[in-house]
């Protein structure tokens, strides 16, 4: 392998590892202001976390180039805080709230994140050892195929959430960004190097890309098109909840003092004139 070919493969690594490590920071940082993972999918983070372990194990068992390694292990670390993100502002309680200082609670979500870092890292190294006894079908299967169709599938809660809300706040899209950048470097790295089966070794990256397009052109509709206000008293109710009459229950109906007191009820205009 010529020294050029070596040194574009050592850079298309660096960006992947780069931006799959940077990936989920905006998205972190933005929880963090908000103290609230409220507008992302649950979903999402969890099927990318399997499918980032299972191809991590891939990479581990085919000995693929470190960069993968460290892009898929970055990623599963930076993951972990999202996951713990999830457990400390989605499951706060009042009490916690009230009883344990702030610093105490973020203290509790960086540990958090640190186990669940540390367990993403260790699953994968031993399925990784498995895998490499494994026959060579299964290998492709589970550390490609499935990695794949789980990072598809982790775009389906996250697409569901913006048809539901018709609002894409709460989601970074320097999440995008990061992913379609470090997606693409990765695919080039494994285009560039030794070895076959590139296609199937890449289509957890091309299946990123794919979905990601499917986002942004949700995303694009929802800014272009947005859900129009709801008038007041639309579907028979105030902005206050109530419940509007209706025109011709206005005109039969008129609210007048009662006779006995301050106290005021409503009487048929048909009543009050009658003689």
């Amino acid at each position: 392998m010529s020294a050029g070919r070596e040194a574009l493969i050592g850079g298309c690594g660096a960006v992947g590892a780069a931006a799959f490590a940077a990936m989920m920071v905006p998205q972190v940082l933005l929880n963090h202001r908000r103290v609230s993972t409220e507008g992302l999918s649950v979903g999402l983070v969890l099927l990318w976390h399997l499918a980032g372990m299972l191809y991590f194990a891939f990479a581990f068992a085919q000995r693929e180039s470190v960069w993968l390694l460290v892009s898929m292990g970055s990623f599963l670390t930076v993951t972990a805080v999202l996951e713990a993100q999830v457990l400390a502002y989605g499951y706060r309680t009042r009490w916690v709230e009230a009883q344990l200082p702030e610093r105490l609670q973020q203290y509790g979500l960086w540990v958090t994140a640190a186990h669940i870092g540390l367990f993403n890292l260790l699953a994968g190294v031993l399925l990784g050892y498995v895998l490499r006894h494994a026959p060579e079908p299964v290998v492709m299967a589970s550390g490609t195929v499935l990695p794949a169709a789980l990072f598809a599938a982790g775009f389906v809660p996250q697409l569901a959430e913006f048809g539901r809300s018709w609002s894409v706040e709460g989601y970074s899209f320097l999440v995008t960004t990061f992913d379609v950048v470090g997606s693409a470097a990765n695919m080039a790295l494994i285009f560039l190097g030794d070895g076959d089966g590139k296609w199937l070794a890449s289509a957890p990256f091309l299946s990123i890309v794919v979905m990601h397009a499917l986002l942004l052109c949700l995303a694009g509709l929802i800014v272009l098109r947005p859900r129009p206000a709801r008038a007041a008293g639309t579907d028979g109710e105030h902005p206050n909840g109530k419940v509007a009459h209706s025109a011709h229950q206005d005109a039969r109906n008129k609210f007048v003092d009662s006779a006995d007191g301050p106290r005021r009820s409503w009487k048929p205009l048909d009543e009050e004139d009658a003689p």
